[in-house]
């Protein structure tokens, strides 16, 4: 199975956990563009915005939610030319944490 289908099969099935839905929508963005576990995904605020219909403003937020509950993990801030990139926390995604 693709690795983007696994991951966001994972997040469907995680929909009975503590996320709203915006949080659902960024994890599910994030997810489209994972190629293997482990390896940091890009996560350009603007473009999860406009793909998942949210303010960049609700997109920021639930990225720090979702920090904060342990599914993403920022491994590299932004800079002026580059995204912010994260990893995520598949244990977490299965329920294991």
């Amino acid at each position: 199975m693709d690795e983007r289908i696994r991951l966001m099969t994972l997040v469907w099935d995680c929909l009975e956990m503590d996320l709203e839905h915006a949080e659902v929508a960024v994890l599910l963005n994030v997810a489209r563009w994972a190629t293997e576990v482990g390896k940091p995904i890009p996560a350009p605020r603007n473009r999860i915005a406009n793909q998942s219909r949210l303010s960049p403003t609700r997109v920021d937020s639930a990225m720090r939610q979702l920090m904060k509950k342990g599914y993403l993990e920022r491994v590299k801030e932004h800079t002026a030319t580059k995204a912010s990139e994260y990893i995520l926390n598949e244990k977490r995604l299965r329920g294991e944490e």
